[in-house]
């Protein structure tokens, strides 16, 4: 080999490779996948005919490092490429798997729930403000989960912790506030019930259901008519739900308003809403108004026992 070849092979392909393993090695090559392109690189420079031959041509020499050099770059590109998309893809596997996760996790708090509360001891002395939408969502279930166990306590202070410690649309507000004032209304304590109905009534476009949990609290407290106009603003919201007909029936009946009741009753009965002591209910009505009634009364008594024999309301 002459002195030249080897001048050119320490001072120009060498160090070359070098760079090349070099910069293979920083975007994460495997030492064996850097010496097979370190070794084919090096190999072009001695076997290719253009260097042999012209390795003295300042030129060719200039050339042949400028190749060797995009090889090199292209290689040490590629696999950059190469690992960002194995980044990507792993970055959305690791998304599935966690939103997986985060789904079986659901269903195992849900048989957890079945079996026992997962909430009433945590809760027991303080209540974590939730730090983000995740964790106001969660805390919204466990409550949810408490008040349909009865733990009505338990199920208050986590909703009202999330009212005062994490910042919530209007319609979820809204949805909070009904949410405790059914936890005092379950416990039978109406009138602070009542307080918070009616801050979830303040949003506009709150559900018809807060409207009838006022209505039906006012009911228990015996304010009859303070019942009857929730309801009445009810069906001026939804004139198709009859079954509110039947509600005020009964307010206007306890509250000895015996033909308005009947009034009521009828309208549900022809709207095609029958129910259970609704015929009942109209004879009851009759009774009330006098012994000139019994007939109708009698009438509704034996419908009532026609559509429903085994009520035993309707059997005296």
């Amino acid at each position: 080999m002459s002195i030249i070849l080897l001048q050119f092979i320490l001072l120009g392909i060498l160090p070359l490779s070098i760079l090349t393993g070099y910069l293979l090695y920083l975007v994460g090559y495997q030492l064996n996948e850097i010496i097979v392109i370190v070794g084919i690189e090096f190999l072009i420079f001695i076997i290719f005919p253009l260097v042999r031959d012209n390795f003295k041509n300042k030129q060719s020499f200039v050339v042949m490092l400028t190749i060797a050099m995009i090889f090199a770059i292209g290689l040490v590109g590629y696999k950059k490429f190469y690992k960002d998309q194995e980044i990507f893809k792993d970055k959305k596997i690791e998304e599935r798997i966690a939103g997986a996760e985060a789904r079986f996790d659901s269903k195992i708090f849900d048989l957890k729930s079945q079996i026992e509360s997962p909430t009433k001891n945590i809760y027991s002395e303080s209540i974590p403000k939730p730090q983000n939408a995740e964790e106001a969502f969660k805390q919204h279930t466990e409550a949810d989960y408490e008040f349909r166990n009865g733990n009505y306590e338990v199920a208050r202070k986590i909703y009202k912790n999330i009212l005062e410690n994490y910042s919530v649309s209007n319609q979820l507000r809204s949805i909070l506030q009904n949410s405790m004032g059914a936890t005092y209304g379950n416990a039978d304590d109406y009138n602070n019930a009542l307080f918070w109905y009616n801050k979830a009534k303040e949003y506009k476009d709150h559900s018809l259901n807060v409207r009838e949990n006022i209505a039906r609290n006012y009911f228990k407290l015996g304010e009859y008519d303070k019942a009857i106009n929730e309801y009445q603003k009810i069906l001026r919201k939804n004139p198709t739900d009859y079954g509110i007909y039947n509600k005020i029936g009964i307010m206007y009946s306890l509250s000895g308003q015996h033909d308005k009741a009947i009034e009521n009753f009828n309208t549900a009965i022809e709207n095609g809403f029958i129910i259970q002591t609704l015929y009942f209910n109209l004879a009851l009505n009759y009774i009330h108004k006098g012994s000139q009634f019994d007939n109708k009364a009698i009438e509704y008594l034996e419908k009532e026992l026609e559509l429903y024999p085994n009520n035993p309301v309707a059997m005296f």
